[in-house]
C-alpha cells in the first residue's frame, strides 16, 4: 500500500494576497446604473450569456441549416390544412366557425 503525504501549505484567500478587484464588466454595469451590486451584475451577465447563446442557436439554424421558423404553425392555416380538417374536430367546432370552414372548402 502506498503512503500519502500532505503538504502543510495553507490556502491563502484573496484578502490576504491583496485587495480584490472588481471585474471591468461588473464595474461598467454598476457605473451605468444597470445593476446595483456585484452579485446582481453576475446574475445579469449569466442571463445575458444564456440569451445570446439561445439567439445564436436560432441564427445558426436560420442561416446555416435553412430552418425558417422553429414554431412553424402556418401550415395548419393554409388552404390545404383548412380543407383537411378531420370530421371529429369539425363537429366539435362552433356553428359560425364550422360554416366559415364549409364555405372555404366549397371555393
Amino acid at each position: 500500500m502506498s503512503h500519502l503525504e500532505f503538504s502543510e501549505e495553507k490556502f491563502q484567500s484573496r484578502a490576504i494576497l491583496g485587495k480584490a478587484r472588481t471585474p471591468k464588466m461588473v464595474s461598467f454595469f454598476i457605473k451605468k446604473g444597470i445593476v446595483k451590486s456585484e452579485k446582481t451584475a453576475g446574475n445579469f451577465l449569466i442571463a445575458m450569456s444564456a440569451t445570446f447563446f439561445i439567439l445564436s442557436i436560432f441564427i445558426l439554424g436560420y442561416f446555416v441549416f435553412g430552418i425558417r421558423s422553429p414554431f412553424n404553425v402556418s401550415s395548419s392555416y393554409s388552404p390545404e390544412g383548412i380543407r383537411n380538417v378531420p370530421p371529429e374536430i369539425l363537429n366539435d367546432l362552433p356553428l359560425d366557425i364550422k360554416s366559415q370552414i364549409e364555405r372555404f372548402k366549397n371555393k
